[in-house]
């Protein structure tokens, strides 16, 4: 029997009645989840024989999936939770990357249809049960489950999960004392905290984000009595809106006595609302980690806690897990500079699924201990005074502007002390030459609006020009992934960046020669097509060269000698033509 279902039934024998998982109106309590999974599992084992298997798990996050997933823990099979909203393409290429025997669904669920793939279809009102007695598990193999992410080639890899290192880190959460009477949360596809409900006698509670207001968790929240509260930022600040009116809060949420923020950027304003609203027991635990390694730092904040403006840092260690930066060469940094965080274990991934050369090159064994392993994580971090860890982003998500290195969080964390924004992203893109600009996408609260100029001259008076956004765009919301974190993949393109998507109709024409000649020099240096004469300069993609170069052809047009900050200062073709045309007054510069 693996490790994971001998716990399991170890819990369901000491708390068979107890509530196991709930989803809406359907809960199971242990004895029920047991029955079910044994009634499937016994069907996982008519269809895979003897030889184990994968099963891919098609199945609605809560009751289903629990179900699913305890069976085939019991069947002695490996799994792949696939996530409903993915297109059936990309469902069809994980469960040929993960060599899936059988798909489980349920009845109202749409089959996949792939060739070699058998289907096991079960009814949505509930799996009919078989008696515990003799279907009891059978031994598994070493895989427990397998975790699809984005990979950067547009190939998902699958994560690989052991049934011991499972039961490892589920024993280390238990750092923070969780038992029969806590009710976790489970508001994203796949993930831990299922294991970290069912292998301690906790209850899930399973709610999914995508049909659901995030404003209206607060009240969720509370009738569910939540005791652990798992999320990213990007939904507590969801939480935290729907509580707070002015600023006051308006809910009470008596309960919740744990915070557990991780996957995103946690902000001290963040921490600022959290006490605010929250129970003064609550302990908020802002954590870093990794699909492939878990939660490997962890920062815990009390009333007590002193909190810096800004980034919140991920804090120290968790006991039996490492944490070096290293430089591109594989060496240590020095103190207080910036490295790859490289995370070293006992239980960490044992790698990607059939992706030797990947794995190789993220994995590696510890040459002091062979029994644990290493994961280059790609994120990159400086260790403060204290000795914590300030996270900085993916390395991939530093960009170079001009030969300087960017991390966008620092744009988000300025953009945000906008009080009308309620949240931001920012990337780095080629523009239309190649060039690698900054773009922001910006959510404002509901009803609210924003002068493009007046936000860029607030960001342009706190952050170096090369840090401001070559173009803003406003949306309605962000794009999420499943588990709720910031899809940048998934953010449109602006139109600053696609000359051909300008709409004319949208364009002030030059009004007397002076505009009509800048008009054409803003477009042959910033190579836009179209320009309106308000059309602000950085908006257009404009940066401290461009602006050199405007300069430069201003004074072979016009013989008038402009420094390159004069477009700084005057950032619109209307406001550039009345600089002009004030120095050619005051008798400083002559027309040719």
């Amino acid at each position: 029997m693996s490790a994971i279902a001998r716990r399991f039934e170890e819990i369901v024998r000491l708390y068979p009645e107890r509530e196991a998982v709930k989803s809406g109106n359907r809960t199971l309590s242990y004895r029920e989840l047991d029955q079910q999974a044994n009634e499937l599992a016994h069907r996982l084992r008519q269809q895979l024989g003897t030889g184990g298997g994968c099963a891919g798990l098609l199945l609605e996050h809560g009751v289903d999936l629990a179900a699913g997933a305890m069976a085939c823990l019991k069947a002695g099979c490996m799994h792949v939770p696939l996530d409903l909203n993915n297109p059936p393409n990309r469902q069809a290429d994980i469960l040929e990357d993960a060599q899936a025997c059988v798909v489980v669904r349920m009845r109202s669920t749409p089959g996949l249809g792939v060739d070699g793939i058998r289907e096991v279809v079960v009814d949505d009102r509930a799996l009919d049960p078989l008696p515990i007695a003799g279907t009891g598990s059978r031994t598994s193999p070493e895989i427990a489950f397998l975790l699809y992410t984005s990979g950067s080639t547009g190939r998902p890899k699958g994560v690989i999960y052991q049934h011991d290192d499972i039961v490892a880190r589920i024993a280390d959460y238990n750092r923070f004392a969780v038992g029969p009477g806590d009710r976790i949360t489970a508001l994203g596809a796949g993930g831990m905290n299922m294991y970290r409900a069912l292998l301690t006698g906790a209850t899930l509670v399973a709610l999914n984000l995508r049909e659901f207001d995030v404003d209206d968790l607060p009240r969720w929240l509370a009738d569910e009595g939540i005791t652990i509260y798992h999320s990213v930022p990007t939904v507590l600040r969801g939480v935290l809106r729907g509580m707070l009116s002015g600023s006051a809060c308006r809910l009470e949420l008596p309960s919740l006595r744990l915070v557990n923020i991780t996957g995103e950027t946690l902000l001290s304003t963040d921490v600022e609302q959290f006490r605010r609203c929250f129970p003064h027991s609550c302990v908020l635990v802002n954590g870093l980690g990794t699909t492939e390694a878990g939660t490997f730092r962890e920062h815990r904040i009390d009333r007590e806690t002193l909190v810096a403006e800004g980034v919140v840092p991920a804090g120290h260690a968790i006991e039996g897990l490492d944490v070096m930066l290293l430089d591109h060469a594989g060496h240590p940094v020095t103190q207080g500079a910036i490295g790859e965080i490289v995370v070293t274990g006992k239980h960490l991934s044992a790698g990607y699924w059939r992706q030797p050369d990947l794995t190789a090159e993220r994995f590696f064994v510890d040459v002091h201990d062979p029994a644990r392993r290493g994961y280059r994580t790609g994120d990159l971090g400086r260790l403060l005074p204290d000795g914590s860890l300030m996270h900085l982003g993916r390395e991939d998500f530093q960009v170079k502007i001009r030969g300087h290195r960017v991390d966008v969080g620092e744009v988000e964390v300025t953009c945000r002390k906008l009080p009308l924004v309620r949240d931001v992203a920012v990337v780095g893109r080629p523009d239309s030459r190649g060039v690698l600009r900054l773009y922001a996408f910006l959510v404002l609260e509901p009803g609210a609006s924003m002068d493009l100029a007046s936000l860029l001259a607030f960001l342009r008076d706190r952050l170096p020009e090369y840090m401001v956004p070559s173009g803003i765009r406003f949306l309605e919301k962000l794009p999420v992934t499943p588990n709720g974190k910031v899809d940048r993949l998934a953010l449109p393109e602006l139109p600053d960046a696609d000359p051909e998507s300008f709409d004319p109709s949208e364009v002030t024409s030059a009004s007397g020669d002076l505009e009509a000649v800048l008009q054409a020099i803003w477009q042959e240096v910033l190579q836009v097509r179209t320009i309106s004469v308000d059309d602000d300069f950085f908006g257009l993609g404009g940066d401290s060269l461009s602006a050199a170069r405007i300069a430069s052809r201003v004074y072979s047009a016009l013989a008038i000698d402009l420094p390159g900050s004069a477009v700084f200062k005057a950032p619109t073709i209307r406001e550039l033509s009345l600089r002009i045309d004030a120095l050619r007054q005051s008798g400083t510069a002559t027309a040719p």
